[in-house]
């Protein structure tokens, strides 16, 4: 039988209230379309964004959103987050601390749950894809139950970040500029930032007057995920270093610098 996930408090991290609110008055459907089997409508994960968790020494909140429905109603949800291979040898959940639930009509719940991250003992391997675990149940004197283990994924990733550098300001006559930086990501083991080896970033410019950033060239990160690019500007601009993220690490952009030509 499935596990319901008691709700618990992480240490040093207050409790979150996060209230969904019914914009008007939503109608009940038909009886005979709802299922006495609890039915999951609608299952929202962090607002619909990746999870990208920095910094080891600060507690983080994600908030899962669950619209349930059944033909005697929802008693309850519960939802948790899992890493590995299964639900039952997982090497890694994350469950809730705290709970709101918005009755939207005589069939329909929507609940929202907070579930706190606690970095203790977490494991860089965690970064990637980990899954949605929802059960609910119905109100009705039976108390129906669907559990789903893997309605739904998610990305959780080490946040990362950018630096850029430019050996000047300003260049004449076709002068040359070099244009460095170091692309780093959080070490969730060590608790600092590290570089990034081996991944592509893109030296991007806007010209001065343009909204849009072209990319330049594309460069490898060194294995101290240090970044390099000669270039000769021809015009007056800002000049970025941007990195796309992939599955383990969050995408970064450096912030734009000035370098004036001629």
């Amino acid at each position: 039988m499935h596990r319901k996930f008691a709700m618990a408090a992480v240490s040093g991290a207050a409790a979150l209230s996060a209230f969904v609110l019914p914009t008007a008055a939503q109608a009940a459907p038909a009886v005979g379309s709802v299922p006495n089997t609890p039915r999951i409508e609608d299952v929202v994960v962090n607002e619909g964004k990746n999870v990208v968790l920095g910094d080891p020494t600060q507690p983080h909140q994600i908030p899962v959103t669950v619209t349930a429905q059944a033909k005697a109603g929802i008693e309850s949800v519960d939802v948790a987050l899992w890493h590995g291979k299964s639900f039952d040898a997982a090497d890694a959940y994350l469950l809730p601390s705290d709970s709101d639930c918005v009755k939207v009509n005589a069939t329909t719940t929507t609940c929202t749950e907070v579930l706190e991250v606690s970095y203790h003992d977490w494991a860089n391997s965690y970064a990637g894809t980990w899954h949605v675990d929802v059960h609910a149940m119905s109100a009705s004197t039976s108390h129906e139950v669907t559990d789903a283990n893997r309605y739904a994924n998610v990305k959780v990733q080490r946040e990362s970040s950018l630096s850029l550098r430019t050996s000047k300001e300003q260049v004449k006559d076709g002068g040359g500029v070099l244009v460095t930086g170091t692309l780093d990501r959080a070490d969730w083991e060590t608790g600092r930032s590290a570089g990034y080896a081996g991944v592509t970033a893109r030296l991007q410019f806007r010209r001065e007057g343009s909204r849009h950033f072209t990319t330049v060239r594309t460069v490898r990160s060194a294995s101290t995920g240090s970044l390099q690019a000669s270039v000769k500007p021809e015009e007056d601009g800002y000049w970025r270093w941007s990195y796309s993220g992939d599955r383990t690490t969050a995408a970064a952009t450096s912030a734009p610098q000035f370098v004036a030509a001629g």
